[in-house]
């Protein structure tokens, strides 16, 4: 390679970089997603000459001609061109000194629309000429490690184009400004956070805490976050943690001989919620027979809509005129008046007749008494034990800076509590959804502001500047702009259909960035058993893991039982896919699921929606001519917002393709031929099925594929074999913060797991090896909350886990050790003795 723009290249030599008309470069973050490896090695490797070979054309001393190099067009400062690599080509545009990626693709349709691009763009990547340069030359070595994408590499969050909003979040935390960040799915609040939260960390500035739902996203962040402070050289005071896991750690300091396996987060606790209703109750009786609509009642709609009036409104809700002076006094569970009255704030018709109330009321009791039998506390009860105690400060403790994402998804018990925890921080960031309250919660985001503002003045906090305030992200960066008209027509049908009672903020145009690709307008496939077959055994089954992934209303939907899923078919769920984005998304029967509950139905379709970066797919069984799910699809078509198809194998409308060839191409065109980065989503939020296929079928690296093999096992609650998994992982391998001994954590918390497998993933964690049984011992002690069958569970361990063994023995070999060198010391303390003085 020759060496250019001041860069060492291949032969090792050194030119002064010259003044040249390309100072800066941009691209989009997923430009690499379609590329094949060896397109995207020809890129890193030739791309410093072939940026001085543009110089040389745009200066007039060499003509673009031939295949390598070709100008396109060039008008208003513009010029437009594209490269070959291989049979691909990157299109790109030169503008005001910044030279744009727009795509690498197998064919020249323009992608981007290019008047509107004027310099910087929000939602891009850039980088200085020198230190893009700068940033392929070091690739060799970072690929050698196998730990991240060149895609991922290259769309280094350091060098994002924030927009003004975006900006104003991160630039206000100089003035200790307090903010409710809310946004739209793709709006970035969980990156601007993590810029936030470094910048007010770098060079040990104010300590600061991160807490996010995700436990497998505390690896990555930290290890991120651990990264650039390293960079810089520079050390930030940073706590990264599950928001639970904080909940949880302050409670056991109060109660610290309250067994840890007591206490369960907001998914165990549903888990436990499944058995309960699955052994005491009977759902057919919150069937009304005289109200029509409960004839689209299952089992499964019953259990999760009781289950979010449980857990997020009579136990989960804080009473309207809360006593901040006696918060150990807030009632065990909400009035029947006040849980109608929050009902009717969401919906003004979601009021429930009497006969619902009663047996929901009873379902209540019986789940609170089937808790306390089995010495079980959930996510709200942890909260209210929380509140019963006066906050104290620790010493050297106390965050000056905090970012909690994800409210919508926490209950205002669990909010009240953190606002109790964490009074004294400086500044605050809250980030919360627009319009994406699919978990078992209430959540209201303005309630959050009024009653932490409230909270913080009874603790004596002048408030004139510091309350906090709404601040809303309005920007999408994840879906093209034909999706995001459509995810603006739902939002807006939530107003006019009165589905929702929204406030006008909430429901403004979510804005596409100015360099976002149209791409293809989301697609209604019309209901009918040949299309239905077509679509599940013709194009769904027929595409690799990550190509495209369907969607189902909940882990137990109906529409399961059409695709006859096998082993190793890895499909979702609206809630299960919180956080995630795909490149194409089938959606099906979301809406026909759930039509007995339109709240939780629109609410379940708009996540849906939110999904997909470029094909979106809809198929709805009840989308019949008549019901409201056919209108509101007849609409959007009528508007151009979607493509309707009727069959599948007729021809598309001003194309030579059949409906069924067209999606094929559109999904092909969309994934990327290298899905590691698509992998590394589907890990940090929690879909393993998806992550543990596309690692083991990309099989370089079988740590990984390992990694995530127990992840999958471990969410099935088979312990054993997720045990079994983990301990195949090599000893040194890390991969971005995770490792083999972090990797047992889950297992470690999880209360449904047996002793031995607790003491198995105890070993493997590496806690203490030198204090190996007596640190396992301590670990038992907390987890069960006495020593009964510690040693019959350690026997049967050794027993049954072959890995263990050189554990033990290492640590058998210590103690013989220090046993034997206590002896020597003994000995030779004795023949020092007077005794043995006498006797010589």
């Amino acid at each position: 390679m020759k060496e250019t723009w001041g860069i060492i290249m291949d032969n090792g030599s050194r030119s002064k970089r010259p003044e040249g008309l390309i100072r800066g470069i941009q691209f989009d973050k997923h430009i690499f997603r379609n590329v094949p490896r060896e397109y995207q090695e020809r890129f890193w490797k030739t791309f410093g000459s072939r940026l001085a070979k543009l110089e040389d054309i745009f200066r007039g001393t060499r003509r673009a001609a031939g295949n390598d190099i070709k100008l396109v067009a060039g008008r208003r400062g513009r010029r437009v061109f594209k490269r070959r690599i291989g049979d691909h080509r990157l299109s790109m545009v030169l503008n005001g000194g910044i030279l744009t990626l727009l795509k690498i693709s197998r064919h020249d349709r323009q992608m981007v629309d290019i008047r509107n691009i004027t310099g910087k763009s929000i939602g891009y990547v850039y980088y200085d000429v020198g230190d893009f340069l700068r940033r392929m030359t070091s690739w060799q070595d970072i690929q050698r490690e196998g730990t991240i994408s060149f895609g991922e590499y290259l769309a280094n969050p350091g060098h994002f184009v924030f927009d003004e909003a975006q900006r104003s979040v991160m630039e206000s935390g100089e003035s200790m400004e307090n903010l409710s960040v809310i946004g739209n799915a793709g709006a970035g609040k969980s990156v601007v956070g993590l810029k936030w939260i470094h910048d007010q960390a770098s060079g040990g500035k104010r300590r600061c805490l991160y807490l996010t739902m995700s436990e497998n996203l505390v690896y990555t962040l930290s290890f991120e976050l651990k990264k650039s402070f390293a960079n810089e050289g520079a050390a930030g005071l940073t706590d990264i943690r599950t928001t639970f896991d904080f909940l949880k750690s302050r409670l056991m300091k109060n109660y610290p001989r309250l067994p840890e396996r007591s206490l369960l987060n907001a998914a165990q606790s549903m888990a436990v919620f499944r058995r309960f209703w699955r052994e005491e109750v009977d759902w057919t009786r919150f069937w009304n027979h005289n109200d029509p609509a409960f004839s689209q009642q299952s089992n499964e709609t019953t259990l999760l809509a009781v289950w979010r009036e449980i857990h997020g409104i009579i136990k989960g809700t804080v009473p309207i005129d809360i006593d901040f002076g006696r918060l150990d006094g807030i009632p065990e569970y909400l009035s029947e008046e006040e849980y109608q009255e929050r009902l009717r704030d969401e919906k003004k018709d979601s009021v429930k007749d009497i006969l619902w109330v009663k047996n929901l009321y009873g379902t209540y009791e019986k789940y609170q008494t089937y808790l306390r039998r089995r010495l079980l506390f959930d996510d709200n009860d942890i909260a209210r034990m929380i509140l019963k105690v006066p906050p104290t400060k620790e010493k050297g403790k106390v965050y000056e800076a905090v970012f909690v994402d994800e409210c919508q998804d926490l209950t205002q018990m669990e909010l009240l509590a953190i606002f109790h925890l964490l009074g004294d921080a400086k500044a605050s960031r809250m980030a919360s959804d627009r319009c994406q309250m699919v978990q078992p919660t209430y959540f209201n985001e303005g309630w959050m502001r009024t009653v932490a503002n409230s909270y913080a003045r009874y603790r004596g906090r002048a408030l004139e500047e510091n309350s906090i305030r709404p601040h809303y992200l309005h920007y999408n960066y994840r879906s093209g702009r034909s999706v995001i008209d459509f995810q603006n027509y739902v939002v807006q049908y939530f107003r006019t259909s009165d589905i929702l009672s929204l406030k006008q903020s909430e429901i403004e145009e979510i804005q596409v960035p100015p360099l976002a690709a149209r791409g293809m307008r989301p697609v209604w496939i019309c209901p009918g058993a040949d299309n239905q077959r077509r679509l599940i055994e013709e194009l769904w089954r027929k595409t690799d893991s990550g190509e495209l992934q369907a969607i189902f209303a909940f882990r137990e939907s109906e529409g399961k039982k059409d695709f006859r899923l096998r082993e190793g078919d890895a499909v979702t769920d609206v809630i299960d896919c919180k956080g995630m984005e795909y490149p194409s998304v089938l959606l099906y029967d979301i809406l026909s699921e759930l039509r007995f509950n339109p709240v939780m139905a629109w609410k379940y379709f708009y996540v849906g929606a939110t999904r997909g970066n470029g094909c979106l797919i809809i198929y709805e069984k009840e989308a019949l001519p008549g019901t409201r799910i056919y209108s509101f699809l007849a609409e959007a078509a009528d508007k151009g917002l979607l493509d309707r198809c009727d069959e599948l194998e007729g021809q598309r409308p001003g194309g030579s393709q059949t409906w069924l060839e067209y999606l094929r191409l559109s999904i092909r065109e969309d994934i990327g031929e290298n899905p590691l980065e698509i992998a590394e989503n589907a890990l940090n939020f929690g879909q393993y099925e998806l992550a543990f296929n596309i690692y083991s079928h990309d099989g370089r690296d079988s740590n990984m594929a390992a990694y995530c093999r127990g992840k999958l096992l471990e969410s099935r609650n088979d312990f054993p074999s997720a045990l079994e998994s983990y301990a195949r992982i090599s000893a040194d391998w890390s991969n971005r913060g995770r490792n083999r001994a972090n990797s047992v954590e889950g297992l470690l918390k999880n209360p449904d797991i047996e002793g031995e497998e607790f003491l198995g993933a105890y070993f493997l964690s590496e806690q203490g090896r030198e204090n190996l049984i007596p640190g396992a011992r301590s670990a038992w002690r907390r987890k069960f909350g006495n020593d009964r069958g510690f040693y019959e569970a350690l026997g049967d361990m050794l027993e049954l886990y072959s890995f263990t063994g050189s554990y033990f023995s290492d640590w058998t070999d210590v103690m013989i050790g220090k046993i034997g060198g206590a002896s020597k010391r003994v000995g030779a303390s004795v023949a020092e003795g007077p005794f043995f003085r006498q006797q010589s």
